[in-house]
């Protein structure tokens, strides 16, 4: 099978790098999509928010089914993604870790559990990485309410529902998600850690692999598992 990888950054280079049994095409985010990804039967995007329309409009073309994991899109943008999604089928992650799907169900199950506990996240990354909150950091937060709070600042009692994000960048850390529940006397958190990028390309791999006979849809990390 023929693997379409869009973008040579970090992750578009690991993706190559663990392809395995996969004939690879590497694509620059300034190609033309519907030439070069021709032959390939899935595309992966690991490219940048700009490209997003480029992506979409040689997938619909030609009609490839995309696993993306760019993070850092608009409102605007995602809608888009869902429209897409119309016509071909998608898997979109911010992380395509195993082990953060797991967390993300755990997350949810303690908040339905633990209703008035107060909900904190903090997230720490590599010190070059650019967006803050991280995609991951967002993800689990909207799936746990809508009352976001980013990197709390001012002099105000804090709302029951707020969700608090503290983003953390520094070192070469790969990634680390703390959900914090605090009840009155007790706390809970939920760490996940990666210690090595090779399970984000290895879960964007399994997605690539899993989505090629679906039908039109956007799908996620959880329908992988």
């Amino acid at each position: 099978m023929i693997l379409l990888i869009h973008g040579k950054g970090r992750m578009g280079c690991k993706v190559k790098e663990l392809a395995g049994v996969w004939d690879v095409i590497m694509a620059d985010r300034d190609d033309d999509l519907s030439v070069v990804g021709a032959t390939a039967d899935v595309w992966v995007d690991f490219s940048h928010p700009d490209a997003l329309k480029r992506l979409l409009a040689g997938a619909l073309s030609l009609k490839k089914p995309i696993v993306i994991g760019t993070t850092g899109y608009t409102d605007l943008q995602m809608a888009s993604i869902c429209e897409a999604a119309k016509a071909v089928p998608i898997v979109h992650a911010s992380n395509f870790s195993m082990g953060m799907a797991v967390l993300g169900a755990l997350v949810r199950a303690a908040r339905k559990a633990l209703p008035d506990f107060q909900v904190e996240i903090q997230e720490i990354h590599h010190k070059q990485k650019k967006d803050a909150p991280s995609g991951t950091a967002l993800t689990l937060a909207k799936s746990l309410g809508d009352n976001i709070v980013l990197g709390r600042q001012g002099a105000h009692m804090r709302a029951p529902d707020e969700i608090g994000i503290a983003a953390l960048r520094g070192g070469q850390v790969i990634g680390e998600h703390t959900v914090f529940f605090f009840g009155n006397a007790e706390r809970l958190e939920l760490t996940h850690r990666a210690t090595n990028r090779d399970i984000f390309a290895e879960g964007a791999l399994k997605a690539a692999q899993w989505v090629i006979d679906k039908s039109p849809g956007l799908y996620s990390i959880k329908d992988i598992l």
